[in-house]
């Protein structure tokens, strides 16, 4: 039994009233059969109302941490069917057990249902079979003792109702448009907005029986009611439609998010349904709809009409609603709306691609009339541009249009001196009007998304050089426009131009002269030659460097190499790597050797004690014969000298090279 403060919470939360026929029917015996589960989380039983046939219910008791009740989930096979007299009666009834005690023999024949309950709690299945039955049933692992067979949880439905007021002043306008509310199906099958609305939709399932299924479906009313309320925030429509949170107009709601929540609704079988005593279902397109221009000849010139088409025909315009801004789907109905509780069959659809303004402002007028003498100039002048914008067809043939012409992504590469490039990519042709940004909001059909194909295939061939690309919120893409310069200008000028190219839809608009760059992968030559210096104890040194029978100026080489760079590009356009060890060796000798003789012109000055330098000179390139008698010259100084060996002081720390120690002798 429930003990005295059990009974207080009961009584607060089913309400005086509804305690009292309860506590009433439990004293008079009312109360036939009731069971309680181990945890006493859940009674269920039978109470004689007033039919023939006792009601069955179940009550799933709610308790804290500290075992006091919070709530209760009742539902019962009665009209009334939530938390009702025969609810609280079957909680208070003699014969529920104590905590402890084993749960009351309910006499008579019982139901299968029944006896699947007494094998579950009295059978204890094997530790194996418990996952595998939680996987094969796709439910959590959370044990929830099962329902009867006439437990029914709560149904929910999405109402859809087509408001078309006038307004009733200039400054005052009237709400029009689809208000979209929940409904709840009734005890007599009919659905109704009783006990269900937005502003209570997080707390329904407080007050409800709630089954997989139905939790499922208010999560999605969940969600639409916060693309809602996200979108009046932020709303332009004006004060007529207000901001309560009980009101939800489909035509507000600006996120196409909005599709995916129908289309998951409708998944889940969540009944999508017109207002008033019919109720039918609303029909939801699996398939886009597309905005089209329509081309005919009327009176010997040209009509052009807005057109809005699904797999299944023309859209009537005069009898729709576009949905959201810019529009993202459209609403439309057959005929005028009807009187309350006889609504139109309702359908709606997804727009392929989202309509702005002007578009929505094309689709509301009239038919336009373009006259015999403006035929041509609307061919060449807005026909290339409009197509862009919007298909633009003859429904009947009777206007020739030009075919569209192949989508094209096109890529100018403007070159500057000194190794540079601008890249600009646009799409459209060269020389043409149709010429757009590249990621310019647009409303495009086809073209866009074959030009969006060859973007990828792009993307994809220059995804190596981050110069070339732009980071978004979204990720890596394309960048409209970058510039080049030095080896990665070269390189792209050299190998990537080719591959683009070779790109199916790609066109390259070349904006001054192209480089006629060429590598070059033969190691390059160096020549050792020169003449004996006015002074005798000196030899001016030339050293040059060829490649391919190229010269390669000797101060450029040198900056490249004492910057690290990868690459050296010779004015020809002649490139080669300078990641070669005996370049990098040659340029720190010859440093050396300037260090010593205080040299800055374009040769080396050595001198006859630097023979040891001259020798690792010569193993880098080839000796020419001037230089060949001047290293015989010194050498035979160099061994006729008298020296005397000098011990290097041990306090001395560094290594002397060959003239470093005929330098310290004739110091010493």
């Amino acid at each position: 039994m429930l003990t005295p403060a059990e009974v207080e919470s009961l009584r607060r939360l089913v309400g005086s009233a509804t305690f009292s026929r309860g506590h009433a029917y439990a004293l008079q015996g009312a109360v036939r059969r009731v069971r309680w589960t181990e945890d006493r989380a859940c009674a269920f039983g039978e109470v004689q109302g007033g039919d023939r046939s006792p009601y069955g219910v179940t009550v799933i008791v709610r308790r804290s941490t500290s075992n006091r009740i919070i709530g209760i989930d009742a539902v019962c096979t009665c009209p009334v069917e939530i938390n009702c007299k025969h609810a609280v009666a079957l909680l208070l009834a003699n014969s529920a057990p104590p905590p402890d005690s084993e749960p009351t023999a309910i006499s008579g024949p019982r139901s299968t249902v029944e006896r699947k309950r007494a094998v579950t709690r009295t059978t204890k299945a094997p530790s194996w079979e418990t996952p595998l039955q939680t996987l094969m049933s796709g439910r959590g692992s959370d044990r929830v003792e099962p329902r009867p067979a006439w437990s029914r949880p709560a149904e929910i439905g999405l109402q859809f109702e087509l408001v078309l007021t006038p307004p009733k002043t200039a400054s005052s306008p009237s709400a029009s448009g689809i208000r979209v509310r929940p409904v709840l199906r009734s005890h007599s099958g009919n659905w109704v907005r009783t006990d269900i609305s937005w502003s209570n939709l997080e707390y329904i399932s407080f007050r409800r029986s709630m089954d997989e299924r139905s939790a499922a479906h208010l999560a999605v009313l969940t969600e639409l009611l916060a693309l809602s309320r996200l979108a009046n925030r932020r709303s332009s429509y004006g004060s007529s439609y207000g901001s309560s949170p009980d009101v939800v107009w489909l035509q507000t709601i600006n996120s196409r998010r909005l599709w995916d929540l129908l289309i998951e609704a409708r998944d889940l079988q969540l009944p999508l349904l017109h207002s008033g005593r019919q109720a039918g279902p609303v029909e939801l397109r699996v398939g886009s709809a597309s905005v089209t221009l329509d081309a005919t000849r009327v009176d010997g010139g040209l009509e052009l009409r807005p057109r809005v088409a699904t797999d299944d025909g023309d859209v009537p315009l005069g009898t729709s609603l576009l949905i959201g801004t810019p529009a993202h789907g459209i609403a439309w109905w057959d005929g005028p709306a009807h009187p309350p509780g006889d609504g139109p069959h309702l359908v709606l659809a997804p727009f392929a691609a989202p309509v702005d303004e002007g578009l929505r402002h094309f689709l509301a007028s009239t038919p336009l009339r373009v006259p015999p003498a403006d035929e041509e100039r609307f061919r060449r002048d807005f026909y290339p541009r409009l197509r862009r914008r919007i298909d633009v067809r003859s429904s009947d043939e009777s206007v020739d249009l030009p075919p569209p012409p192949p989508a094209r992504i096109l890529l100018t590469v403007t070159y500057d001196q000194g190794h540079r490039l601008r890249l600009t990519w646009t799409r459209g042709a060269g020389g043409s009007q149709e010429r757009e940004g590249l990621w310019d909001t647009s409303t495009g059909g086809g073209d866009h998304e074959a030009e969006n194909a060859i973007l990828g295939a792009v993307t994809a061939a220059v995804g190596s050089v981050p110069e070339l690309l732009e980071t978004t919120a979204n990720g890596s893409r394309l960048a409209p426009e970058a510039a080049l310069e030095s080896m990665t200008a070269v390189l792209f000028v050299a190998e990537l131009l080719p591959t683009l190219s070779g790109i199916d839809g790609v066109e390259i608009e070349h904006v001054g002269t192209v480089p006629a760059y060429r590598e070059v992968v033969d190691a390059p030559v160096v020549r050792l030659g020169g003449a004996p210096s006015d002074d005798r104890d000196w030899f001016d040194l030339s050293v040059t460097i060829t490649v391919e029978g190229e010269d390669v100026p000797f101060s450029d080489l040198f900056v490249a190499l004492a910057h690290e760079r990868s690459h050296l590009i010779l004015p020809s356009g002649t490139y080669f790597s300078l990641d070669r060890p005996e370049l990098r060796q040659l340029a720190e000798l010859i440093v050396e050797a300037r260090a010593l003789a205080d040299d800055r012109s374009d040769t080396i000055r050595l001198s006859r004690f630097q023979a040891s330098l001259w020798e690792d000179l010569q193993r880098l390139g080839v000796v020419t014969a001037q230089a060949r008698e001047w290293e015989a010259s010194v050498r035979a100084l160099t061994e006729a000298s008298t020296r005397t060996e000098h011990a290097v002081p041990v306090s001395l720390d560094a290594t002397l090279r060959p003239y470093q120690l005929t330098g310290f002798n004739w110091l010493a």
